[in-house]
């Protein structure tokens, strides 16, 4: 399913996205 593969791509995107925003989210928060 086309679906399915997109959803994959978006969550593989949000994982990057989360781990790139991590460290100032981190700083941000202190």
């Amino acid at each position: 399913m086309k679906t399915a593969l997109l959803l994959e791509k978006l969550e593989g995107q949000l994982a990057t996205l989360r781990q790139r925003c991590a460290p100032v989210a981190q700083f941000a928060t202190l």
